[in-house]
């Protein structure tokens, strides 16, 4: 499953990532997918709010979705971490994974770290401070 906000005013980045990830499974599947496995898409608008975050969340679960993805708002990413562990927590033989391509805040993989969080980009801090060594020394 996939939720990134498909309207309001960065309904444009959602749409990008949705478009990219639908080229990825279609490349995926049309290859006889992964161990023969293919994959299915289904996406939520989450209007980039947690709260519809955590409806789409809902709906995942009710679905038995195993991966939530999501690229962008650290709030967003906050209300899904939190969402996924209690959901884990409380059905432990149907748990899911949260992968997350694009909230950056330094805090979703430090203080709240959780085991069920896979983020694919680096945090605020990590790019700010390859910034820094970037610039020349005087």
């Amino acid at each position: 499953m996939y939720t990134d906000p498909l309207s309001g005013p960065f309904a444009q980045v959602g749409d990008q990532n949705l478009q990219q990830f639908k080229y990825i499974i279609d490349y995926i599947n049309g290859r006889g997918g992964a161990l023969g496995r293919k994959f299915e898409l289904v996406s939520f608008d989450n209007k980039s709010q947690p709260s519809e975050a955590l409806l789409a969340l809902k709906s995942a679960t009710d679905q038995n979705i195993p991966v939530i993805m999501q690229c962008s708002g650290s709030n967003i990413a906050a209300a899904l971490i939190e969402g996924v562990d209690k959901h884990n927590e409380r059905n432990p033989n149907n748990r899911i994974v949260y992968v997350n391509c694009g909230a950056v805040a330094t805090e979703l993989t430090n203080e709240k770290c959780s085991y069920w969080h896979f983020r694919m980009d680096a945090h605020v801090g990590m790019k700010a401070e390859t910034m820094v060594r970037a610039l020349p020394r005087t």
